[in-house]
């Protein structure tokens, strides 16, 4: 598949481009009631992404740069496997999120992060150093705060004293 063209605008079930070799999300539907999973194409942003997803929305691509074309609302939110992309940030990320979890070695910066998760968030593999951390972080996580342990604050006292987290601090 070279790219999406006549796909159905609105998808009252899940959606799975994945292994397409796309290079645009142009001709996504707009809205998904179910997931939306976009998984080792080769697009560098987000741009045509559905605006609405009511499920999980998972993108992993070797190319990602960008997260410019996030959804405007989604439940869950899943960066995932992201190994060798030029992704540094998160700027452009949906700021309405339930769950969010993300796995991005390249990862350098939280910046553009949601202020507040509403449910759990989930920080694995990533080059996001303490200073940085400190400086973009989010201000609320609802549920509980999963993370590699020493790529961070290295105890629950440094991470409560700048997040309100209301569940637990789990590290990996």
């Amino acid at each position: 598949m070279n790219n999406l063209e006549g796909f159905p605008k609105i998808v009252t079930g899940s959606v799975d481009i994945s292994f397409n070799k796309l290079k645009s999300l142009e001709f996504c539907p707009t809205q998904v009631h179910g997931n939306f999973t976009s998984m080792h194409n080769l697009n560098v942003d987000l741009v045509g992404s559905p605006k609405i997803v009511n499920g999980t929305y998972t993108v992993s691509s070797s190319k990602l740069k960008s997260l410019e074309g996030s959804p405007d609302k989604v439940k869950d939110y899943i960066l995932e496997d992201l190994k060798g992309t030029k992704l540094v940030n998160l700027e452009g990320i949906t700021q309405k999120i339930n769950n969010l979890s993300i796995d991005c070695i390249s990862l350098k910066s939280l910046k553009g992060i949601p202020s507040q998760i509403d449910g759990d968030f989930t920080l694995l593999n990533n080059s996001v150093k303490y200073s940085e951390f400190v400086k973009y972080h989010p201000k609320t996580i609802k549920g509980d705060f999963k993370l590699l342990r020493g790529q961070h604050p290295a105890n629950e006292d440094a991470i409560r004293n700048i997040i309100d987290v209301k569940g637990d601090i789990i590290f990996l």
